[in-house]
């Protein structure tokens, strides 16, 4: 009896490291640090973070509207967040990938064919937000790209959005991805803030995880 509960347990183990695996972290904010404060203007950063695809990661900050004249500021540290002194600034923030640090393409080769769904984890969205998620393949000559407006009202409220690859529009074949473009559009007052992103599998296959994972321990009881 207790080799057949080890063997259980070790096949439930097994399963589990299965989904968890199935996942990838694309970028979770905690290298490449740093924050950038404007009234105006904009700021473009490439910064080395070995944790991400192709090891540099490079953002734009651009102030779009600002009739108070407050400061905005845009900061990983970790985390990515968009804050301000006031409430009426409106900026566009924008992170890449499979960029070097002069902006020049690199491919990132990346294959997501067996996922299925960009995930963002959002620590806080005080007003609805406008995400685009771009990727591009066969050396940026492939364009798909996928819009989304997130839901406000969640300041301090951690939620996940995701962003189906279904519902891309466009070329790019997602068994090789060489470049990803966030791009993010806050309305006046909209802070934000971003713990991190990756790429998912189905639901239906983490359902079937479960699943098995029940049946195996009814058949173990069962046995009993």
């Amino acid at each position: 009896m207790r080799i057949m509960v080890l063997k259980w347990v070790a096949t439930c183990l097994s399963l589990s490291a299965f989904a968890i695996a199935s996942a990838i972290t694309i970028d979770d904010f905690t290298q490449g640090q740093y924050s950038v404060t404007l009234q105006s203007g904009s700021d473009y950063k490439a910064t080395a973070a070995a944790n991400v695809p192709g090891g540099v990661r490079t953002t734009f900050f651009d102030v779009l509207s600002n009739p108070e004249d407050e400061f905005v500021t845009l900061a990983i540290v970790p985390g990515l967040s968009v804050s301000s002194t006031g409430s009426r600034a409106r900026t566009t923030t924008i992170v890449a990938y499979g960029f070097d640090e002069f902006g020049s393409l690199t491919d990132l080769n990346l294959d997501f064919g067996s996922l299925s769904a960009f995930e963002f984890k959002f620590l806080s969205n005080v007003q609805p937000l406008a995400m685009t998620v771009r990727v591009f393949s066969n050396s940026g000559s492939d364009q798909s790209e996928f819009s989304v407006s997130v839901p406000g009202g969640r300041n301090g409220i951690a939620f996940t959005q995701s962003a189906p690859f279904s519902q891309f529009s466009g070329s790019a074949s997602f068994t090789d991805i060489d470049q990803i473009i966030v791009e993010l559009i806050n309305e006046p007052d909209g802070t934000y803030g971003i713990g991190s992103f990756g790429v998912v599998p189905e639901p239906t296959t983490i359902v079937g995880v479960g699943l098995a994972l029940v049946g195996l321990s009814r058949s173990r009881r069962h046995r009993q």
